[in-house]
């Protein structure tokens, strides 16, 4: 008895944080759970070069696939995920501790938190989000800012570079 509704109990906690992904997708703008492809990143990481001490940013970092990768090729840089969905968050931040990564995944809300201290941001969002998020990182972020972005471009801002990956774009900009 005790066993069902401990069940029980899971099952309502899951189902609630399923049905606040799809309300934040539906009605508030966020990107639905869809990884980088794994070709990109590597493109990625072959035009990237940060320096020691760097604090590298992934926004809506889900699994922190980008960070991880940049952890095994940079050892002494700074990687921050910010991931405001519960279910991404919770996986992500248990699959890093039990691989002791040095990955820092935060629970937060990407617009609500301070990137002036980032030197590099890595995102892969919807294209309503690009216009905030360019606002943002362009108020807050330092001038030789790096920002990186699979797919979609900032509306308004002119890349140093554009690479085609896999009939993809990744965008490439400095502040």
């Amino acid at each position: 008895m005790i066993l069902l509704v401990i069940i029980d109990i899971i099952l309502l906690l899951f189902s609630i944080l399923i049905m606040t992904d799809f309300f934040n997708i539906i009605f508030r703008g966020f990107a639905p759970l869809v990884g980088s492809r794994q070709t990109a990143l590597d493109t990625i990481l072959e035009n990237i070069s940060p320096q020691p001490n760097q604090v590298i940013y992934e926004l809506g970092s889900s699994s922190a696939k980008f960070l991880r990768m940049v952890e095994k090729k940079f050892s002494d840089v700074k990687l921050i995920g910010l991931e405001y969905s519960p279910i991404p968050f919770l996986i992500s931040k248990l699959f890093l501790r039990l691989k002791n990564s040095r990955v820092e995944i935060r629970f937060q809300n990407m617009f609500k938190v301070s990137l002036q201290e980032a030197d590099l941001i890595y995102c892969y969002l919807l294209p309503g989000m690009m216009v905030k998020l360019g606002e943002k990182i362009h108020a807050e972020c330092r001038p030789g800012t790096i920002l990186v972005s699979y797919t979609f471009s900032v509306p308004n801002w002119r890349p140093e570079n554009i690479i085609k990956q896999d009939g993809r774009l990744i965008y490439f900009y400095k502040v």
